[in-house]
């Protein structure tokens, strides 16, 4: 390999990033893959809603989330408690990874399915800061 060049991340909203790589080759240069720029051009679709059980404790917690009709939301972990009515496990205190959406995360899910996403996460002060992502007019 020649050399790799990697182009300025493109940001489309919340799954609509997209960045170009050119990939140079020893005694052949950059090969472009036929129809490269058409999955440039096309962001993958958001996923719609992410899966929570059914009967969750945090569905109380998306509840309130979409009743509250702010942009962005602060909340404290004692707040999320009283929300629940129970206290959050141990690790909502120690991870920041607690709060992301994943397939096994209910917090992140329920607080993506509400319409917001994680911005911030302060452990030590036992704080996460939510805002709905901004929507792009050109999609």
């Amino acid at each position: 390999m020649e050399k790799v060049i990697v182009h300025e991340r493109i940001r489309g909203g919340r799954y609509g990033n997209s960045q170009r790589i050119d990939i140079y080759f020893n005694f052949v240069g950059m090969v472009e893959l036929p129809g490269a720029d058409a999955v440039m051009d096309k962001a993958p679709a958001p996923p719609k809603e992410l899966y929570v059980a059914e009967g969750s404790a945090f569905a109380l917690l998306g509840e309130h989330l979409k009743q509250n009709g702010s942009n962005e939301i602060n909340l404290a972990y004692t707040q999320i408690e009283e929300i629940l009515g129970k206290p959050l496990c141990k690790s909502a205190y120690k991870y920041y990874s607690y709060w992301s959406p994943s397939h096994n995360r209910p917090a992140g899910n329920v607080i993506y399915n509400a319409g917001y996403d994680v911005t911030r996460v302060d452990v030590t002060g036992q704080k996460i800061y939510l805002k709905k992502p901004e929507v792009n007019a050109a999609c």
